[in-house]
C-alpha cells in the first residue's frame, strides 16, 4: 500500500504558483494530499482552469495567515505575536488529520521548503519532512513531484517582431529585487523603433518616477488578464513571472546581481532570459542578445 503525503503550502503566493506549475505533470499526485492556507485561494481561482493540473484536489484551510505568508517563515515577522498563532493553527490541522487516518497510524507530513522546520515540527507535535533545501526549487519540486522540468520550457518568443505588446511588472514582494525606473526607461527606448507597445503594470497605484505607461490591476484575476494579453512580460523575481510559468508566457526575469538562481523559471534557465540590474545598465539598450 503507497503511504499518502501531506504537503501544506503556505509560503507567499510565487511558491503556490511554482507548486501549481510542477504538480501538472506529477506521476504520484494521487497518493499526495493537498493543504493551502486560506490567502491563497483566490490566486488560485483567478487562474484559468486550463492551466491548473487536473484531478487535483486542493483543500484551504484558515491559518489565520494575514501577511501572505506563514510568518515562522521569514525574519520580518517570526518575533511578530501573531506568529504563535499560526503555529497552533496549524497544530490544530495536523491534529484533525491525526483524527482522520487515525491516532496511531504515521502520517508523511511535508513543508514546501526547509527553512525553520523544528518551529512547526515542536508547535504541532509532529515531524515534518520538506520538498526543497538548497538549489533550484522547481527542479525540487519536479524531483518531489516525480515531473518533467524540461517539459516546462517548450513555449518560444519571436524577439523580431514588429508591434510587440510588452508587459513589465516592475514589483516585488521583496522590496530590493523591484525593477528601478532607469531601467523600465530603458525598456521603454528599446522598443519604440519596433513599434511595440509597452505598459508597467502596479497593483492599485503606480508610483510617480516609473516612465512611460502605466496600467493599474486590482485583483490576481485582473493580472492574469493582463499577463495573457502580452506577447512578452519582463518581470523581477517575483509572483507575476512564476504565472507567467503556469501560463506558458514568454518572459524575462531581471534582479539584483546578488540574487541567485534559486527561484528562477525552467524558461528562464532554458533561454537563459534571466538578466541583473548590473547588467543592464551596461548596455546601451535594453535588448538581452545587444553586448554593446
Amino acid at each position: 500500500m503507497i503511504k499518502k503525503e501531506t504537503v501544506f503550502l503556505l509560503r507567499a503566493f510565487g511558491d503556490f504558483v511554482i507548486a501549481l506549475n510542477m504538480v501538472k505533470s506529477s506521476k504520484k499526485i494521487s497518493t499526495v494530499e493537498f493543504i493551502a492556507s486560506r490567502h491563497l485561494e483566490a490566486l488560485y481561482h483567478a487562474i484559468p482552469t486550463t492551466f491548473l493540473p487536473a484531478d487535483v484536489k486542493i483543500s484551504f484551510h484558515d491559518f489565520t495567515i494575514s501577511k501572505n505568508i506563514f510568518r515562522c517563515f521569514t525574519n520580518r515577522y517570526f518575533f511578530d505575536t501573531n506568529t504563535v498563532k499560526e503555529l497552533f493553527s496549524l497544530r490544530t490541522c495536523v491534529q484533525e488529520i491525526k483524527r482522520r487516518n487515525g491516532e496511531k497510524k504515521p502520517l508523511n507530513l511535508y513543508l514546501e521548503q526547509k527553512r525553520r522546520r523544528l518551529w512547526p515540527t515542536f508547535f504541532a507535535g509532529y515531524p515534518f519532512k520538506y520538498i526543497v533545501d538548497r538549489g533550484n526549487v522547481y527542479q525540487s519540486y519536479a524531483l518531489f513531484f516525480q515531473s518533467s522540468f524540461t517539459d516546462q520550457e517548450n513555449f518560444i518568443f519571436d524577439t523580431q517582431k514588429n508591434g510587440l505588446h510588452i508587459l513589465v511588472v516592475p514589483n516585488a514582494r521583496i522590496k530590493s529585487r523591484e525593477i528601478p525606473p532607469e531601467i523600465v526607461e530603458k525598456i521603454n527606448t528599446t522598443y519604440q523603433p519596433v513599434a511595440a507597445v509597452v505598459r508597467s503594470a502596479f497593483f492599485t497605484s503606480a508610483p510617480d518616477d516609473y516612465p512611460g505607461t502605466k496600467v493599474l490591476y486590482h485583483d490576481f484575476k485582473e493580472l492574469v488578464t493582463l499577463i495573457e494579453d502580452a506577447d512578452l512580460v519582463i518581470g523581477s523575481d517575483s509572483m507575476p513571472i512564476h504565472l507567467c510559468q503556469l501560463l506558458k508566457k514568454p518572459h524575462y526575469i531581471l534582479h539584483p546581481a546578488k540574487v541567485k538562481d534559486q527561484f528562477f523559471t525552467p524558461y528562464a534557465l532554458k533561454h537563459r532570459c534571466h538578466f541583473s540590474f548590473e547588467e543592464i545598465a551596461t548596455r546601451q539598450s535594453f535588448l538581452p542578445n545587444d553586448k554593446s
